[in-house]
């Protein structure tokens, strides 16, 4: 099919998606927006999909296998850019029409992984009309979106297992996805920015608790599907229960920074290749894991450079990051960077020794524009100067600086960081305590955080 040719591929950004739709439609027939006319087509698609089933492919439509490749890419690009939003008139019996049609596709995991996302937004509507008082309607939405998402899991494992070549190889990131569980990755949050996603509405639209990270994923050059959409949001809300988790225990809490270690792991693991959410969680490893902090801080360095002609191997993953269009939603990634380096001259030359680039580079950060990453990042390295008897007076100023600004912001800006209140209270108070001994005076010009 010569059309077929000039699609798009299903790898195209998102943004892309909504010609992909309109393309895909005129091979496929799908309907414009009547509600007779679709009622009557999802009846017809069920009839042909119990016969297709029932004979075959072949028996049931003597159909070239060169138009049967036809068939299967244009519904797979329909289906896809139809939940990535292009789909300008999207209904319930829409959606129903292409969860169906999905069924006539051929059985790998990628698209089992889809239908669980795709009964997921279906049903997610359903409830938005008017089912949101039926707990075990909402039960059983998610226990149908479970199964097929288990299923997907099941079907990957023994493909894997038996070394079956697969028609769609799923990449890395997205099999560690599939390897989660389905109640941690589809949580309310990520559900209703998937739902937003496939009908066209804005990203925050009626979501709630934090969002750190999230909210630019869908405008990120390097999400290409609605499942990096859902793994770049899941490895935002992982590094950020990190994030949260750092700031409420102890250094010398060994089982509460092993957590850490591996939330940060996943993070990365789960994140797209090329992704603003990839390189939002290695920066947060040069943050938060001490463990060969140089080489994480290189790997992020790398990641921020220009493009660069990808290594087949996942852990050059970093060195192909398309920065000019991800750093866009990153404000302080770079600070964070150099809050990363100045931790670990700092850890290398501890008290009484000084560190000479230490200095330096404090001198170069500007803790504004946060988000919680950032906040966390100056916190760490804000608590590491005024350890450091040397450089704690060297650099005065600038923890004086880190302090107030820091301190303001969480009594300020706290609410939107997903905090518990006894932490922003906790957090509040140390970058007062600081401020207080360097200026040597009570008021400070800002509160201290009141409990609710």
């Amino acid at each position: 099919n010569a059309s077929l040719a000039m699609f798009p591929s299903i790898s195209s950004p998102v943004h892309i998606r909504r010609e992909s739709w309109l393309a895909a439609i005129q091979v496929v027939g799908a309907l414009r927006h009547n509600v007779f006319l679709e009622a009557a087509a999802l009846c017809l698609k069920i009839v042909k999909l119990s016969m297709r089933n029932a004979i075959g492919v072949s028996g049931y439509t003597g159909t070239t296998e060169e138009r049967e490749a036809g068939r299967v890419k244009a519904w797979s690009i329909a289906i896809d850019a139809q939940l990535a939003g292009g789909d300008s008139e999207v209904s319930k019996s829409r959606l129903t029409l292409t969860l169906l049609a999905s069924g006539t596709l051929p059985y790998t995991p990628t698209r089992v992984m889809l239908n669980a996302l795709h009964i997921r937004v279906l049903l997610w509507e359903v409830g938005n009309a008017g089912f949101n008082g039926f707990y075990m309607f909402h039960e059983v939405a998610a226990k149908l979106a479970r199964w097929k998402w288990n299923e997907a899991k099941q079907l990957h494992r023994m493909m894997a297992d038996t070394k079956v070549k697969q028609e769609e190889e799923l990449p890395e990131y997205l099999a560690a996805l599939l390897e989660q569980e389905y109640d941690d990755v589809l949580v309310d949050s990520i559900s209703q920015r998937a739902y937003n996603l496939a009908w066209n509405l804005p990203t925050l639209y009626n979501t709630d608790g934090s969002s750190d990270g999230m909210d630019n994923i869908v405008d990120d050059f390097a999400i290409r599907s609605p499942l990096d959409a859902v793994a770049a949001w899941y490895s935002s809300l992982v590094l950020q229960r990190a994030l949260s988790r750092s700031l409420d225990t102890k250094e010398d809490d060994v089982a509460a920074q092993r957590s850490i270690v591996e939330d940060v792991t996943l993070a990365i693991k789960i994140a797209p290749i090329g992704s603003a959410a990839l390189i939002r969680a290695l920066t947060g490893r040069t943050v938060l894991v001490k463990e060969k902090r140089g080489a994480s801080i290189a790997e992020s360095l790398q990641a921020l450079g220009p493009l660069e002609r990808p290594d087949k191997k996942r852990d050059a993953a970093s060195s192909y990051i398309h920065a000019s269009t991800s750093m866009i939603g990153l404000p302080d990634i770079k600070m964070s960077l150099r809050c990363a380096m100045a931790i670990a001259h700092l850890e290398r030359f501890p008290s009484p020794a000084s560190p000479e680039a230490a200095p330096r580079i404090i001198g170069t950060i500007s803790p504004v524009n946060l988000t919680l990453l950032g906040f966390t990042a100056a916190f760490k390295l804000m608590e590491k100067i005024n350890g450091h008897d040397i450089i704690a007076i060297s650099c005065t100023g600038s923890l004086e600086k880190l302090a107030c600004y820091l301190g303001i912001w969480i009594s300020y800006k706290g609410d939107e960081s997903g905090l518990a209140q006894e932490v922003k209270k906790d957090l509040a108070e140390r970058c007062l305590d600081i401020s207080r001994r360097i200026i040597g005076r009570e008021d400070l010009g800002y509160e201290s955080m009141s409990e609710d």
